[in-house]
């Protein structure tokens, strides 16, 4: 998922996102930042935080 999302910001916004501001931060914050970017067409600035965790399909 991480690929595919860093493929999606680079295809949206023109240029790489911004890994190195996410050496010291746990995989799921990168996922996060970088799927709120995509969904919501929003370029990435360094005060942004996750409004949450992805939620995939519900399960019944």
């Amino acid at each position: 998922m991480l690929e595919v999302l860093l493929m999606q910001y680079e295809d949206i916004f023109g240029e790489a996102f911004p890994l190195e501001d996410f050496m010291d931060k746990s995989e799921i914050s990168l996922i996060n930042i970088l799927y709120e970017c995509v969904q919501t067409n929003t370029p990435y600035d360094s005060e942004m935080k996750p409004s949450g965790n992805i939620k995939g399909p519900s399960s019944k």
